[in-house]
């Protein structure tokens, strides 16, 4: 089980309907319907049957995202130039990363990005992506055509 920097407990819903929610003291699991927790705001309160209370958020993602530090690049469409980054998380679907400089990147477009993982293979890896969200110099985006799982991005990703 991870925490996230509020200190709670994060749980993924694999399935996108139910949730199975750990105690960290006794370990005792039970799986919950999605939409019984929607209304509890982004974090809430679970008592466990062994006594212990603990603060949880639900993860809606498909997969895990993690925080990271990369460096990298990506092809700016205006210019064909590729510009650096610096990718700030990282999941088996999609990547959120920084501009150096400012950008023209909206929402739908699509980027070629590239960047190195700081394992001890140091696999470089390229994707398209699919262009979400940006703030300011900040880029969230899916990858496109891409396999549905990379064993180098997988073992990145383990705790």
């Amino acid at each position: 089980m991870q925490r996230n920097a509020d200190g709670a407990y994060v749980f993924y819903s694999e399935d996108g309907q139910t949730v199975s929610i750990q105690c960290a003291e006794c370990r005792y699991s039970r799986t919950v319907p999605i939409e019984s927790l929607r209304d509890l705001g982004r974090f809430f309160t679970v008592g466990c049957r062994c006594g212990e209370r603990f603060t949880a958020t639900v993860e809606f993602r498909r997969h895990f995202r993690k925080k990271v530090d990369l460096d990298g690049t990506y092809r700016n469409p205006e210019t064909g130039e590729d510009d650096d980054i610096v990718v700030e998380d990282l999941s088996q679907s999609g990547i959120r990363f920084a501009t150096v400089a400012p950008h023209s990147l909206q929402p739908g477009m699509v980027v070629k990005v590239r960047f190195t993982l700081d394992t001890p293979k140091r696999p470089i890896k390229q994707r398209t992506v699919e262009v979400r969200k940006t703030e300011g110099l900040h880029v969230s985006g899916r990858f496109v055509g891409a396999p549905e799982r990379d064993s180098d991005i997988g073992f990145y990703l383990m705790p």
